[in-house]
């Protein structure tokens, strides 16, 4: 999750994106900066077509990370069928960098101040002029509840996970809010069991305001390669049995408990690889340092073309205090790593088991050390869990399934109206 500024209704530590090919997300305050001022806005593009029902998409931020991922994948599967407008709320357009330049159905947010209450988002919003408002997380809540207390159109807000401030417990104003504004929209979409059960139980939402959608992957894209010649590509060692993390850098993901287990491993001609960046990355570097791991941990940066790293790894590792259902998680499975968890979330779940070394308890370096310990020196245990993962992520999460399910809740909240059920 984003770290608001704490003065407007959803900024005291909205959200930040889950899990997943990295959440790279800049932090600046949300009153001090305006919705499309990003790098990115000289990117917006007329429709291809005025017939086609709009998607306005709001979200604290469209920077790298794992949702932000998803909403794309979503944009280009999706093709000619809708126009999209992105509004983020810091002005960071990132992750739409990843959309081809000639589908010209995207538009960015852009010039406008960030609305600071209700009835600014009312107007804001209805400038847009949205057939459906897709509001993703805590950092776009209020445009939901601004949509839905002006009756502007039908609104789908995803719920995807939440930030180290309530990794432990969801703080009780939100849970109300929550509650008080996705009660009277269209549908809330989460992507794990785990939110389910919250949406249904503590946020007490009737079932039909709730859809389950879990995250899919490409497997195509995702799949095993030459690994050798990936470590060759890359510089990584080739006789090193690799560890590797892709996400965002930040608190709750407790990169420094998996470098402190990496370290407690004690084990010989292994690497580390952290793929992404965040706020805690120098905090990172200078324990990497003091631990004298700085020939052995490697700091890759964000990248687009994930998929390279993936294939050079062994074992795919996740630390976690709080996750939902990570799509980096789903990534190294279709790659066909075997996976070391945090159980937390619908981790375990993805993986099939609860069992070490795949699933260890969350905060516990020592148990984390030797699950890296026992694939570090077991090749036929990695090599058979990494098959058993590719093939749950092929046979359970398929991307197409995903985007169809997707296409189909769009298409129903505009076929039956402004305000729906």
């Amino acid at each position: 999750m984003i770290e608001g500024c704490g003065t407007c209704l959803c900024s005291d530590a909205g959200t930040r994106g889950t899990g997943g090919a990295g959440s790279w997300i800049r932090e600046p305050c949300e009153n001090s900066s305006a919705i499309g001022q990003g790098h990115l806005a000289r990117r917006a593009m007329e429709p291809k077509s005025k017939t086609l029902p709009r998607l306005v998409h709001v979200a604290y931020s469209f920077g790298l990370g794992g949702a932000q991922a998803r909403i794309m994948q979503l944009i280009e599967r999706l093709g000619g069928e809708f126009q999209h407008v992105l509004v983020a709320r810091n002005g960071d357009y990132e992750a739409a960098s990843r959309i081809p330049a000639s589908h010209g159905t995207v538009k960015l947010g852009a010039g406008h101040p960030v609305p600071r209450d209700l009835w600014s988002w009312r107007k804001y919003l209805a400038s847009l002029k949205p057939d459906l408002l897709l509001t993703y997380n805590w950092g776009a809540i209020d445009a939901a509840a601004a949509a839905r207390l002006h009756r502007l159109c039908p609104v789908i807000h995803t719920e995807d996970g939440f930030g180290a401030e309530e990794a432990k417990r969801i703080k009780r104003r939100r849970v109300w809010f929550r509650r008080l504004v996705l009660s009277g929209i269209y549908k809330t979409v989460v992507p794990s069991r785990t939110l389910l059960k919250i949406a249904l139980e503590q946020y007490r939402l009737p079932a039909h305001r709730v859809a389950w959608i879990p995250n899919g992957v490409d497997s195509e894209r995702f799949c095993p390669g030459p690994r050798q010649q990936a470590r060759e590509h890359l510089g990584l060692r080739k006789d090193w049995v690799w560890f590797g993390y892709v996400g965002g850098l930040r608190e709750e993901k407790q990169l420094d408990l998996l470098v402190d287990a990496f370290h407690r491993s004690n084990t010989e001609a292994t690497g580390l690889v952290l793929v992404g960046s965040g706020p805690e990355e120098q905090k990172l570097r200078q324990l990497v340092d003091r631990l004298g791991l700085e020939q052995r941990v490697v700091f890759a940066g964000p990248q687009e073309r994930v998929e390279r790293w993936y294939q050079a790894l062994d074992v795919f590792v996740l630390a976690s205090m709080t996750e939902q259902m990570p799509l980096s998680l789903l990534e190294a499975m279709a790659t066909g790593l075997a996976a070391v968890v945090t159980d937390v979330g619908d981790c375990s779940l993805l993986l099939g088991t609860r069992q070490w070394p795949e699933v260890v308890p969350p905060g516990d370096p020592v148990a984390m050390a030797r699950a890296l310990r026992q694939l570090a020196q077991d090749s036929e245990l990695r090599r058979t869990l990494g098959e058993k993962n590719r093939r749950r992520a092929i046979e359970h999460y398929p991307l197409e399934r995903m985007v169809q399910t997707y296409r189909e809740l769009y298409s129903e909240a505009l076929r039956v109206g402004r305000f729906g059920p």
